[in-house]
């Protein structure tokens, strides 16, 4: 397995020859017993290499949709006269992105700048690169994605509407060259745990009690700034809310509500009917000509 090695572009910075030894999770383990580094936290210039090179051997590497379904969506939007097109992907397209090498833009001069810019330079061991934090989603297809974004791009209007990872994203994809704007909003969990809580137990998993440092703790709860740093498309996140997302239609224009409830960090019992609901915050998006706008 070790052996296998994959080809690097000129361009590229990888070393020639690269190998799966280079995305090691850590110098005497290839992944770790829960998934880091196979599931998670993936290295991503090696990732995308291997994955590329994988896929110019073989498509089906990167099957997400199977034939029969990818070649209907295909010549479905080719064909296509209506307004608007929507692709409901139960998978979301936009990038996961972590790099702790620096601190995001959006937080400078904020009063969490201190705290995550500490909390950081504990992960940089751990992280020395950038990583997707989850190749689930399409993040680990990325060769099959942009040929899909490519295919959506053909025609105006065209909208994704994802879920499956417990957080909320507005996305816009942008434009090919003569091609059309592709919008993606992306619709948090009704009462599963959210993305968030997931990445506190992982976070709290690597290190035992890490989370109870308040730099680390810092760092995850700004998790939407990373990712927004690390992914220009990402026009807002909600990692740690319920609620849903939705959307009408016009003639030229769609408009998209998400409603988002903040979680509280405290266990009810079932059937516990006292308790008062959060209530829902309205975040509103215009989707017009393949661009998102705040409203």
């Amino acid at each position: 397995l070790l052996a296998e090695s994959f080809d690097v572009s000129p361009e590229s910075d990888l070393p020639r020859g690269a190998t799966y030894d280079h995305m090691r999770y850590a110098p005497n383990q290839l992944f770790a017993s829960d998934g880091l580094g196979a599931r998670y936290l993936v290295e991503r210039r090696h990732y995308d290499a291997y994955q590329k090179a994988r896929y110019a051997r073989d498509p089906r590497s990167q099957d997400v949709l199977g034939a029969a379904q990818e070649a209907w969506l295909r010549s479905t939007i080719a064909s296509s006269t209506a307004t608007w097109k929507v692709v409901a992907t139960s998978i979301s397209m936009t990038s996961m992105i972590v790099d702790a090498r620096r601190v995001p833009a959006s937080l400078v001069g904020t009063p969490d700048e201190a705290a995550v810019t500490a909390g950081l330079n504990l992960f940089k061991s751990l992280l020395p690169t950038s990583y997707y934090l989850s190749v689930d989603q399409w993040d680990g297809f990325g060769d099959k994605r942009a040929e899909l974004l490519s295919v959506l791009r053909s025609q105006p209007n065209c909208m994704l509407l994802a879920g499956d990872i417990h957080s909320f994203y507005a996305t816009s994809h942008g434009k090919g060259d003569g091609q059309h704007g592709v919008v993606e909003l992306t619709g948090g969990g009704i009462s599963s745990e959210s993305f968030k809580g997931f990445v506190r137990r992982v976070v709290n998993g690597i290190v035992p009690g890490i989370m109870s440092d308040p730099n680390v703790a810092a760092t995850v709860e700004n998790l939407e700034h990373l990712f927004r740093d690390n992914f220009a498309p990402l026009v807002y996140a909600n990692n740690d809310a319920h609620g849903f997302v939705a959307v009408s239609f016009g003639a030229t224009e769609a408009n998209a509500t998400l409603y988002v409830a903040p979680i509280a960090h405290v266990e009810v019992e079932a059937g516990d009917v006292t308790t008062a609901a959060a209530p829902f915050e309205a975040i509103g998006f215009r989707a017009k000509d393949g661009a998102l706008t705040r409203t």
